[in-house]
Parts: structure tokens; sequence; C-alpha cells
């Protein structure tokens, strides 16, 4: 935590991981509408990077989402990215089985390269397509328990969960930093 005219700071790092197409982006992007931020925004070759400054119950907090593009092909750069971050959420397609699958790979390299406490969520995106769906709530919600993390189903595209998501990971991140704090009321 540092301080600003009285104020505290605590900046996070958040990566945002899943197979192309999965919705990140729209996620990122919707995030920022739907939350009005007034945001940087980054582009570089295999990511986008969005930085926001965010003020919970009198505190400042400023927050970064890594977002990978799909581009998980830079592995190395993205474990070593991990490894300095507070949270990260792994989104999967509820309609692509085969995206939840690779999901399962990059927890296996989460648990391994991370050691620090880091809040976790698992979305699974794309909840208005339900008739199209190949992997059951229930299986992301014990595999999100498996994952030792939150667990919620969005839609980026209709924008539904979005705000939400993002308030459950930045309170996930705030308790994990500021233990013992009354940063935020715990019910």
């Amino acid at each position: 935590m540092q301080r600003d005219e009285g104020k505290d700071i605590a900046n996070f790092r958040v990566i945002i991981i899943g197979s192309q197409f999965v919705g990140k982006s729209t996620f990122c992007e919707k995030l920022a509408i739907d939350c009005q931020w007034n945001l940087d925004l980054i582009y570089k070759l295999g990511y986008s990077l969005y930085k926001r400054d965010d003020i919970l119950k009198d505190h400042m907090v400023q927050v970064e989402i890594l977002n990978t593009l799909g581009y998980e092909r830079y592995k190395k750069k993205l474990l070593e990215y991990i490894e300095r971050c507070d949270g990260i959420i792994l989104m999967y397609d509820i309609t692509e089985e085969a995206s939840f699958d690779e999901i399962k790979i990059w927890i296996d390299e989460v648990q391994e390269h991370h050691q620090r406490p880091l809040a976790r969520l698992l979305l699974g995106n794309k909840n208005d397509l339900d008739d199209e769906r190949e992997v059951s709530y229930e299986e992301g919600r014990q595999f999100g328990e498996k994952f030792k993390g939150k667990f919620l189903e969005v839609s980026a595209q209709k924008s539904d969960g979005i705000a939400h998501a993002y308030r459950v990971l930045l309170l996930e991140m705030i308790l994990k930093k500021v233990k013992g704090d009354d940063v935020i009321e715990r019910k």
C-alpha cells in the first residue's frame, strides 16, 4: 500500500487468460463501458493492457488488466506476468468444451508459477447461449472449487454479470492484500 494525500492506494495486477474467441476482449471492453472507466488502453503484440483507477470505501485502487488476446503461445512472457499478478481470470466459452479443457492446463501452470496469495476467478462466458451449452454450470462450479477460486458465469456480449465479476475479483484481491484492514465490510 502506498499513501497519496492521506489516502491508501492499492495497486493490483490482473491477467485474463483463455482461448481465442471465448470473449476476453469483449469482457474487457464491456467492463470499461459498464463501469464507466476512464482508462488507459495499450495494445502490444499479443496482448492489450487496461488500466483503471477506482475508489472503494474511500480507498484508491489502481487496477491493471492484461488481456492475452488468446495468444497463449507467448507462454514464457505470460508466466512471468502471472508471477507478479494479484488476480487471475480464467475464461472459457460454455458452448465450447475445448476451451474449458485448455483452462485446466492453465490452472496447473498458475499453481506451479505463482507462490503468493492470488485472487482467482473462473468465468464461464456466453451464458446467453444456454441452448448451445457444452460445459454444464455444475462442471464449472466444481472446477472453480478445485481451482480454489470463485466461479461465475457471464455474458460479455450482453454485459450480463460483467461489473459483478470485476467487483468479486477486486474484493478478493483486497482481502488477500490487506488482511485485517477494514477496507471493506465483510458480511
